[in-house]
């Protein structure tokens, strides 16, 4: 059921699955709406990807309790006081016991979020209970934090799954990727630069390599496993981490879309991770949400073959300029409705077969092909 009601523009109760909310435009203008989009009760196959997003009351989105199979993607997210994303298994402030996870958060744009300060994030915020199986990825996002916000990205209380944390752009708020006490992480191939503390907070021992830790401050200060270090070889040698990280100006192109700029020490200069950076461009990937030197996806040669026409089946072929990923948006309106699982290969010549359609029914469908940049 979803409810439109002054507390959220979209509140879907009740435990849920299969859910798609995509190529919506939502904006809250009142003084009372909690979250724009909010998920109360638990469930699977959820999809909020392609939307924009503007002002609530606290969160854009806000996941609660078990949740898994969840893709939240090439979202354009501005002003939320409490952060962009909370996904959060907790049951009254309390870490709760309910695992989320097959979870990815990718190619968003998060701006102007946690103006609430406090304890209030820029980004992605993560409390995710017991989970022990599948996969929590958080990659390629721009987060463009209010100055008040505490965290840009904050993880905290997983249970024994490794969370990858890659290829994010974080720029202002306190402190730029956080990870509390529980935390299994991987951090890499992450630029966070602008924060007035720290840009890397651990209370815990994650995996930290190939990321650039730039704040505002005169020295930098990283902070793990609950010691603070005021220089890389410090931190280096106390820790064993961030052999490869530096510490040093990114040089944007500029301050919309937060580019590298020709000659920036984030070029080339990251770890190829399959298959999240696959597609790069040059000799390894860049540090960052976006990669340097790669063109934009152009699909071109839609094609339904006839021969693959079928009462019930159909074949949807097309080509893009440069290899990347495939699927289908479908349906009996132009509102679509349904999406064929997406096919993570990276191709130029893409092929999707949608099943189980209406006999003699009209269908729309739109192809849609993603690279290393979203």
């Amino acid at each position: 059921v979803i409810n439109f009601s002054p507390n959220a523009v979209a509140a879907i109760e009740g435990v849920v699955h299969d859910i798609s909310i995509t190529n919506c435009s939502l904006e809250h203008v009142g003084a009372l709406a909690y979250d724009n989009i909010s998920f109360n009760a638990g469930g699977y196959n959820i999809t909020i990807e392609d939307n924009s997003i503007t002002g609530s009351g606290e969160q854009h989105i806000d996941i609660k309790w078990l949740f898994h199979d969840v893709s939240i993607q090439r979202n354009a997210f501005l002003n939320a006081p409490s952060g962009a994303i909370l996904v959060n298994s907790q049951s009254g402030g309390a870490p709760g016991p309910n695992p989320c996870y097959n979870i990815e958060i990718a190619y968003n744009t998060m701006l102007n979020c946690g103006s609430g300060g406090g304890t209030q994030n820029g980004g992605v915020s993560n409390t995710t209970g017991s989970a022990t199986t599948g996969f929590y990825l958080i990659h390629h996002n721009l987060v463009v934090a209010n100055a008040a916000a505490r965290d840009a990205i904050l993880i905290r209380n997983f249970g024994s799954i490794n969370v990858g944390v890659y290829n994010n752009t974080v720029i202002n708020a306190t402190s730029g990727i956080s990870t509390q006490a529980g935390v299994t992480a991987t951090i890499k191939n992450n630029i966070a630069t602008g924060q007035s503390g720290q840009p890397f907070l651990a209370s815990n021992s994650p995996t930290e390599n190939y990321n650039d830790w730039f704040p505002t401050a005169s020295a930098i200060i990283l902070s793990y496993a609950g010691t603070t270090y005021t220089s890389l070889a410090t931190y280096r040698t106390a820790t064993g981490q961030g052999i490869n990280s530096i510490s040093a100006d990114p040089t944007f192109d500029n301050t919309v879309t937060y580019d590298l700029a020709q000659g920036s020490p984030c070029i080339d200069t990251g770890l190829a991770i399959p298959p999240i950076t696959d597609g790069f461009f040059g000799s390894a990937p860049d540090m960052g949400w976006r990669e340097v030197g790669i063109p934009p996806v152009n699909i071109s040669a839609v094609n339904v073959p006839l021969a693959s026409l079928h009462p019930a089946q159909v074949i949807i072929t097309w080509t893009t300029n440069v290899g990347s990923n495939s699927q289908v948006d479908y349906g009996t309106t132009t509102s679509y409705g349904f999406s064929s699982p997406l096919d993570t290969t990276s191709v130029t010549n893409h092929s999707v077969t949608l099943t189980n359609l209406a006999p003699y029914t009209l269908y729309h469908f739109i192809v849609k092909s993603g690279g290393s940049n979203g």
